[in-house]
């Protein structure tokens, strides 16, 4: 016969760190800047044919946190109970897309731009239905001052 699993006690309340909702932020930001260095921006250098390429691109950090406490009827309620009403939140990300590549030879330093043909087709999309629809607004407008 096995003994049951035990369940990990929660420590005693005095043993939980406390961090005000600042100090959240501050260490939220920080881990977010520390995993999108400068390593994420400018790549490992590439050597070909005499040439040295180093890739680049763009890099996109955001997030938040928050938190809130709860009022109960009663003040005495809330200190009897092992953890308040509360709660804490927080969220973010990164994303990276590519920019360009510095190309480095003997006797020059070009910066090449990667264009991106889907945002270019998307904007053109987007421009065309937007001009169509101002035409057509135009047309009928036109049509009932007749």
């Amino acid at each position: 016969m096995s003994e049951p699993t035990r369940q990990p006690e929660t420590p005693p309340a005095a043993e939980i760190e406390e961090i005000g909702p600042a100090d959240a932020t501050t260490l939220f930001f920080e881990s977010l800047v520390d995993a999108v260095g400068v390593e994420t921006v400018f790549g490992d250098p590439i050597r070909a044919d005499g040439r040295l390429i180093i890739p680049v691109a763009e890099t996109s950090v955001g997030g938040g946190v928050g938190d809130v406490q709860y009022a109960t009827a009663e003040g005495t309620e809330q200190r009897q109970m092992r953890f308040p009403l509360a709660s804490r939140g927080g969220g973010g990300g990164a994303s990276t897309r590519p920019v360009a590549v510095v190309v480095v030879t003997p006797t020059d330093v070009k910066v090449q731009p990667i264009f991106d043909l889907n945002r270019i087709a998307l904007t053109g999309m987007a421009t065309a239905v937007g001009m169509w629809r101002g035409i057509t607004a135009f047309v009928q407008a036109m049509r009932k001052r007749r």
